[in-house]
């Protein structure tokens, strides 16, 4: 099983747990008010999107710049330097 499968498991299992003692009532925060979560959940929701549109966008690893290399090739878009880059460091 994969990594990412146990915890979406976990964390799916969590919400429906906490959803379940909110129905009864049963909290654990008395000093917790709507806006505070209402603050915290739009910020975690701000940096996750920012952080995955970041990483999707850029690319950070040495195979994602090959990648992209070759796609500007694909599409004829490559520039001289691009083209020199990519086939460095190939033996053949």
């Amino acid at each position: 099983m994969e990594k990412k499968t146990i915890v979406s498991a976990i964390v799916q299992l969590l919400v429906a747990l906490n959803e379940a003692l909110m129905a009864f009532g049963i909290t654990q925060f008395q000093n917790v008010t709507t806006d505070s979560i209402y603050t915290v959940v739009s910020t975690i929701a701000m940096v996750v999107a920012w952080g995955y549109g970041l990483w999707k966008n850029h690319n950070f690893t040495d195979a994602a710049c090959q990648a992209q290399g070759y796609l500007d090739i694909l599409k004829g878009k490559a520039e001289d330097n691009k083209v020199a880059e990519i086939g460095e460091g190939e033996d053949e």
